[in-house]
């Protein structure tokens, strides 16, 4: 009763955490899950703030009224409320793990695709939510290319519609670096195969190395207005919507809500126009009128 919903994901955000602490590695890859899954992790620190706001001190106070209540009656001991200190505790530390998948010098996040109409749909679609969330896109990897070397007429149709999508993967996710490994003529398993397809990809590049650093949102002065930019590509303006209240800023994309905490010079002010040009959303913000 005391858990909110995701914990298992913050288990793993915290094991993250916790190898960014000790620093015995050099670089910390994450093979995420299928988009939907990995969304909901790296949206968790985001989550969890606005469940410790607006949820958790209900439970909380339910908890202290109904325990001496229903207790005698139920062979289940009901959560004490050192639990949910301890709960309370948890979620608070998460703020550091978003200082770590949110730092573009630390974190970065690479989307790899096959060269197929509904994947690289797919691939568009985390971009826009990895956006929405802050978090850094530095790399796009195509995998499993025809080579040249294979020249039977039976693959000329797949061949056509790889060179189809190669071109919309490059325009779609321009200026983002796109990396290209071929297909293999045998299963990628062990570090050997690894370290081909390493080479394919990478040839002398640093793997670890971020291949590009721009961040997706940023707040600047425009005369006596302020202007959010949000980078949020790939979505119409019939899928976004936008809610101000002081100090906060709710963006929806579909089903994903994120909220940004405004900085205090924005104070005071309110929304007056919000236009999504291009993949960018700007929302101005003004003096309130007296």
């Amino acid at each position: 009763m005391a858990s909110p919903p995701g914990m298992e994901e913050v288990a793993s955000l915290m094991w993250i955490k916790k190898h960014k602490r000790e620093g015995k590695f050099d670089v910390l890859i994450v093979d995420c899950a299928p988009t939907g899954e990995t969304l909901q992790l790296l949206a968790f620190p985001d989550v969890a703030k606005w469940y410790l706001a607006r949820i958790f001190p209900i439970h909380r106070m339910m908890n202290k009224v109904a325990r001496p209540v229903m207790q005698p009656f139920i062979s289940i001991p009901l959560p004490s409320d050192d639990i949910f200190s301890n709960v309370k505790d948890l979620l608070i530390d998460l703020e550091g793990m978003k200082k770590i998948l949110g730092d573009p010098k630390v974190c970065t996040t690479r989307i790899v695709l096959n060269l197929e109409k509904m994947v690289v749909k797919e691939a568009q679609r985390a971009f826009t939510y990895l956006s929405l969330y802050d978090y850094l896109t530095d790399l796009v990897v195509v995998n499993r290319v025809l080579p040249p070397e294979v020249t039977d007429t039976y693959f000329d149709s797949w061949r056509e519609a790889q060179q189809r999508y190669s071109v919309m993967v490059e325009t779609a996710f321009s200026p983002i670096p796109t990396l290209r490994t071929k297909l293999f003529d045998h299963e990628i398993v062990g570090l050997e195969s690894l370290a081909e397809m390493g080479e394919s990809i990478y040839g002398d590049r640093d793997p670890s190395q971020i291949f590009y650093q721009s961040v997706p949102q940023r707040i600047r002065k425009v005369g006596n207005t302020y202007e959010l930019q949000l980078h949020l590509p790939f979505v119409g303006k019939e899928d976004v919507d936008i809610k101000h209240r002081e100090g906060e800023l709710f963006v929806s994309v579909g089903p994903y809500k994120r909220e940004i905490s405004l900085p205090r010079v924005l104070n005071g002010k309110r929304v007056t126009k919000g236009r999504l040009d291009e993949g960018m959303l700007s929302v101005t913000f003004s003096d309130r009128k007296p």
